[in-house]
Formats: C-alpha cells, structure tokens, sequence
C-alpha cells in the first residue's frame, strides 16, 4: 500500500473547517432571515374588544387569519402596523469577507470561490495566483513520489520489468504561452544548450514527442536531400 501524505497530515480543506463553517452559518442565517420575512410581524393598535355583544371571546388571531387573497375587515379607529424587512445586505458582505478570508487562506483565487468578483487590483491578482502556483508545485512533489511506487508496484504485478525509481513527467503548474516558450528556446539554443533539453525543460515536450519529433526531422532532411539531388540531375 501506498500512502499519499498532504501536508500536515490533512486534506485540502480540514485546516479551514472553522472559516467553512463560519460561511456555511452565514449562508443558513441569511437564508432563514429571508424565508422568515414571508411572514412578518403584525399588530392592531387602538384598542379592539375582548368580547363581543353576547359577553362570548373574540379571537381576532382567527379573525385576521393571514392567507393568500385573506380579506380584513377592520372596525373603525384600528390601525394595522406590520414590521420592517431585514435589510440581509449585511449578511451579504459578511459572507464575502470570509470568502476573501478562505482565498487567502487557502492560496484560492477568489473569482473561484465567488464567480463575479473579477474585480480584484492587477497586483492582488498576481499575488494569487502566483501563491497558487506555488501550492500547486509543492503538491506536486507529494503526488509525484507516490505515484511513482503505485505505478511501479502495478507494473511488477503485471509482470513488467522496472527501474527502482520512476520518473513523470508534469505539465507545469504556470500557464506560458507558446510565443513565450520559443523565444526562451530561442535564447536557450543561442547559449548552446541542446534541443533534447530545450524541447523537455522549456517547450514540455514528453519524451515520444521528443523521439517523434526526432523522427520527422530526419524524414525533412532525407526529402530535402532527394529533392536537391533530382534538381542537380
């Protein structure tokens, strides 16, 4: 058995159930202010009667019964006063500043946690994602060792052959464009490093695209050597 260890010993989210569940009763609060307010709190003022002409109790909760289409008939001199709704606003931005509070916490960019929130300053941005980034290569290493033995051990249980290490190959964590890549390659190539290299470590070839691309190149050689001998003939 191979164990994956996170860091701390942890999942992901375990160091910050305490912000999580600070939301998720921020969320449940608003929630249930908003539904409460459906039915709102109401009074008579003015003084009704207890009892009626034949000395019989008056229940005027029956009386002005709230229902869809309920018709009141109010005796003169009585006015109807009914509670203000809750502004949940309030409730609004405070789920957002602990929102902002899990993103820096957890080295998530923000938009993630809150599509719609793309307004973030150039330089907090950069600052996010590049802790990302970071988060994403120290993963990386953990993954990378046990994966290497899990895939080593089913190997030899099919009868494979192996080294005693194993090496993958990552897609790199930071997106770089294509223009960006081959100029690097152009300036590695420019200090004399080999093109094995420079397709590996700058252009992230795998190594079949490295032996194909080797492949194709001899074919262009051998095509171009053809047609330049025809053209002498």
């Amino acid at each position: 058995m191979v164990v994956l260890n996170n860091p701390l010993g942890m999942g992901e989210f375990e160091p910050h159930l305490d912000t999580i569940t600070r939301i998720n009763a921020g969320i449940l609060e608003r929630r249930v202010t908003s539904a409460m307010q459906a039915w709102r709190q109401r009074a008579l003022t003015g003084g009704l009667p207890q009892k009626d002409a034949e000395g019989n109790d008056i229940d005027w909760a029956s009386v002005f019964e709230p229902a869809p289409g309920a018709l009141w008939d109010i005796p003169a001199g009585i006015e109807l006063w009914e509670s203000d709704a809750t502004d949940i606003r309030p409730l609004l931005e405070g789920v957002k500043d602990d929102l902002r509070e899990l993103s820096e916490m957890s080295a998530t960019p923000f938009p993630a946690l809150l599509p719609g929130s793309q307004n973030q300053s150039a330089t907090g941005s950069a600052a996010m994602k590049e802790a990302l980034i970071l988060k994403a290569r120290d993963r990386l290493d953990v993954v990378d060792t046990g994966l290497s033995a899990i895939i080593s051990k089913a190997l030899r249980i099919e009868g494979f052959e192996t080294e005693e290490t194993i090496s993958l190959s990552w897609e790199p964590p930071d997106h770089v464009s294509l223009s960006e890549k081959y100029d690097a390659a152009v300036k590695a190539k420019g200090a004399g490093e080999s093109w094995k290299s420079i397709a590996r470590n700058i252009l992230g070839y795998s190594p079949e695209q490295i032996e194909q691309d080797a492949l194709d190149l001899a074919d262009e050689q051998l095509m171009s050597f053809v047609d330049n001998a025809n053209a002498r003939v």
